[in-house]
């Protein structure tokens, strides 16, 4: 067995900040990841769902009254939902199964 020698105040004090300098580059780099990855990706979604260019129904009153709800439902009590919602949303007892 090797005898344990530890470091100096001054090489613990430098390789602290090499540590710390490595955790703030990273920290930046993924910062600067993210938000590039969030302004294209808001771009994209401008492009193709804000501007209306690609939907034929962005004009007219039904596209603008039409409300999406998801559900997923995993408990075995999909029709009592169901029931619940049509009674609730009758637009939703004229929708496809």
């Amino acid at each position: 067995m090797e005898k344990v020698t530890w470091p100096t105040w001054a090489q613990l004090q430098q390789s602290t900040m090499i540590v710390l300098a490595a955790t703030l580059v990273i920290t930046a780099l993924v910062w600067v990841m993210d938000f590039a990855t969030g302004n294209v990706l808001k771009q994209v979604y401008k492009f193709f769902f804000e501007n209306g260019r690609n939907n034929k129904y962005s004009n007219t009153a039904e596209h603008q009254e039409t409300k999406w709800y998801v559900l997923r439902v995993v408990s075995g009590k999909e029709r009592k939902v169901k029931s619940i919602l049509t009674k609730k949303f009758p637009v939703v007892a004229g929708a496809k199964s």
